[in-house]
């Protein structure tokens, strides 16, 4: 199949055409992001994330925004496909693998944790869903799960998971899910979990997302019957203003949230990302990477992400090619006083606050809020300055509005 400059449905264009890898895969729901908005296979609609088609985009960037942020948008996050670990040994094997306490995750609830390794480095960010007392969903290198459990000698399956995730984010995504599933489902809480049918597929829901919104992720069992799932949330949605989307970048970094391949990312450590919260220092089982964490959190951190903003209007087509311009030229040079001081992760312009933000890793010297910094980018160095991370919505209260009513 030829990737390349395609129109909407799948209707070839002018522009480079390039041959698709064989080894790279569609999700559950790739046909239905297809038919809906992507560009077929057009460097401005897929990026490839673990091996699998990855939608980007479906509408105009500030349209997918302006429905998140005011109604409700349905996006597919491959990335996200889970792996199963299961067996005797589960619960303690998911403890050994990770720096949080998981004893006080208990069945039907999630967690928000960092996958490590030995040194310390991140691997990857994740939600953990435990569905059973020693049965866990997680997202993570399957590979990389699988020889740490034959490493420890743990009696643990581990395989990938005959599930995948649709995200449903937005204000109005409780009503959607109430239509959907019913009251019981649209009113799970904070990083719990549930199980439900719609007709016979069975069903995970979780109260989780990655947009800083209010929202559902709903896990599919049955991986034949995407595009099935993925029409039946949207006609439940359509009295609600719901829209299929890619996912927003702009709201994602609004809402101070991490990338697994630009921020969370083996190039840092959790302490320089703000994530040391999800480290338990004095957890007395050992777990992948504990010294080191012990080693880095003792002798502290030398640098550290931090949020930017400018004035300077730099539209990051996520749709372009780097020798374009596109996002993948990324990381840019972060300046102090004419010396190269660190790098810039992310930028995007913020509908929000109508400034251009994102991040950079930088000097402890330089984080202060305030901190002027230069930003070198392809088309030229900007002015920016030291800003406080979420840039919009601080307390999370649109993620937990049952939280601001209280």
């Amino acid at each position: 199949m030829a990737i390349g400059s395609m129109g909407r449905n799948g209707q070839a264009g002018g522009g480079v055409r390039l041959v698709a890898a064989r080894s790279v895969q569609p999700s559950p729901f790739h046909r239905a992001t297809l038919r809906d908005g992507c560009s077929a296979y057009a460097v401005a609609s897929y990026n490839i994330s673990h091996q699998t088609y990855y939608p980007l985009q479906l509408l105009d960037a500030e349209e997918e925004y302006r429905k998140l942020v005011n109604d409700a948008v349905l996006f597919d996050p491959p990335v996200e496909r889970p792996v199963e670990i299961a067996g005797p040994q589960a619960a303690a094997f998911v403890d050994r693998m990770l720096a949080r306490d998981m004893r006080r995750c208990a069945p039907g609830q999630c967690r928000y944790v960092l996958l490590c390794d030995q040194a310390g480095r991140v691997l990857m960010d994740s939600i953990v869903l435990r569905l059973e007392e020693n049965r866990y969903w997680l997202s993570g290198d399957l590979g990389w799960m699988r020889g740490l459990a034959a490493g420890l000698g743990m009696e643990v399956e581990v395989a990938l998971a005959d599930a995948a995730p649709l995200q449903v984010q937005g204000p109005k995504a409780r009503q959607i899910m109430a239509a959907l599933l019913g009251e019981q489902v649209a009113g799970l809480g904070f990083y719990r979990l549930a199980r439900a049918t719609l007709g016979d597929m069975e069903l995970a829901i979780t109260r989780t997302g990655w947009t800083g919104e209010f929202g559902y992720e709903v896990y599919l069992t049955d991986l034949t019957r995407g595009v099935e799932l993925w029409d039946a949330i949207l006609a439940a949605g359509r009295p609600f203003g719901l829209a299929a989307t890619g996912t927003s970048e702009a709201r994602r970094i609004e809402a101070g949230i991490p990338d697994t391949s630009r921020e969370a990312c083996p190039e840092h450590n959790p302490f320089e990302i703000g994530l040391g919260r999800l480290i338990d220092l004095e957890k007395e089982l050992p777990y992948v990477g504990r010294e080191a964490l012990r080693r880095i959190h003792a002798q502290g951190i030398s640098r550290k992400l931090v949020g930017y903003s400018a004035a300077e209007r730099i539209d990051i087509d996520r749709g372009k090619a780097p020798w374009e311009g596109g996002r993948d030229t990324l990381p840019w040079p972060v300046c102090h006083s004419g010396e190269k001081v660190g790098k810039a992760t992310c930028a995007v312009w913020s509908f929000a606050l109508q400034r251009t933000i994102g991040y950079a890793m930088v000097p402890l010297a330089l984080t202060a809020p305030g901190q002027e910094l230069t930003v070198e980018t392809p088309s030229g160095a900007i002015a920016a300055t030291v800003t406080q991370v979420p840039f919009v919505d601080p307390e999370k209260t649109r993620m937990r509005p049952e939280k601001r009513r209280r």
